[in-house]
């Protein structure tokens, strides 16, 4: 397909089945006060495409969130909060973001090579720190998601 629809009913995305960024960002207010309580690390892992959002096709976003999905923990969730990528919350630092993502990209891999296919999706982690607020850690995240 040429186009992506990125759509949702206001609880899911309807391409992938998973949480819409509402419903995700509401989660993470709720994870933020619960980390910020117990003094526990959080970070955001955003993946995206490096490809062009018209160079990817519905099946490799199906795919991506499939793979995330295998390899979460129950206590992690994400959403496609772009046309070409997502966001996932990751209960601790930018190590455990690394290693998260390294899980999902092993997964996706397995699925690439399968369909004959080469991916290349970027990560980044966006750390929860002691002095920030709710509100910059988002916008420290869609910086580095969107412009990044």
């Amino acid at each position: 397909m040429k186009s992506l629809e990125f759509k949702n009913d206001g609880l899911l995305d309807s391409l992938t089945g998973v949480a819409a960024p509402a419903i995700f960002l509401e989660s993470a207010a709720r994870e933020f006060a619960s980390a910020r309580r117990d003094q526990r690390p959080l970070s955001i892992l955003s993946l995206r495409s490096s490809h062009a959002p018209n160079a990817l096709t519905e099946i490799d976003l199906v795919a991506l969130a499939r793979s995330i999905q295998k390899v979460l923990r129950k206590e992690e969730f994400f959403t496609r909060i772009s046309e070409s990528g997502f966001w996932i919350t990751v209960r601790g630092n930018g190590e455990a973001g690394q290693l998260l993502s390294q899980r999902i990209f092993d997964e996706f891999k397995q699925l690439d090579e399968y369909r004959g296919k080469k991916n290349h999706w970027r990560s980044a982690i966006i750390e929860c720190t002691p002095l920030i607020s709710f509100e910059q850690w988002i916008e420290s995240a869609d910086i580095v998601h969107f412009h990044g």
